[in-house]
């Protein structure tokens, strides 16, 4: 006489969120404990208890905005024009997540303006009090803290001549 041995087994795994997971004669797709009664070979049931968690994917959006000329990085993408892009990572346990990115283009200006002042007077630019004739260049952080600059060509305008006036003596 031989007697076989019943087996008495507990098990943990996870599936990814959406996913079904096979577990003897049950379809699982929630996270829980469950209990299947296996035959065994020798004709011997066995009992398996099976702890299922489910994995999180993520499917997330972002709002991005870049200065004219950068680009951004996303997964294998190098992106430095405006529009909506997605990359699919693999999470924990392999599952897939899905990014989306909005990306903006902040602008950068440049520009150069004239400007004339008086002799004696002051142009500020900036941080600079300017007072005499030039080219001078300041930068500014404009939004998203991209740096723009104004260029000045400064022209000071002589004093007028102090005229003298005398009167019949």
């Amino acid at each position: 006489l031989s007697i076989d041995p019943v087996y008495n087994d507990s098990v943990s795994d996870g599936i990814c969120n959406g996913s079904n997971y096979t577990f003897g004669s049950q379809t699982l797709n929630t996270a829980g404990t469950y209990t299947e009664v296996f035959n065994s070979v020798k004709g011997c049931d066995s009992t398996v208890v099976l702890t299922l968690s489910i994995i999180s994917s993520y499917n997330d959006t972002f709002n991005v905005s870049v200065c004219d000329g950068q680009s951004y990085t996303l997964g294998s993408q190098t992106l430095d024009s405006a529009g909506t892009f997605s990359e699919i990572f693999s999470a924990l346990g392999g599952c897939d997540s899905n990014v989306v990115i909005n990306l903006s283009i902040a602008p950068l200006y440049n520009d150069t303006i004239s400007a004339s002042i008086c002799d004696g007077e002051s142009y500020l630019l900036g941080t600079q009090t300017l007072n005499t004739t030039g080219m001078y260049t300041e930068v500014f952080q404009s939004l998203n803290a991209c740096d723009s600059s104004v260029t000045i060509n400064l022209n000071i305008y002589p004093a007028p001549p102090t005229a003298s006036l005398t009167g019949p003596d």
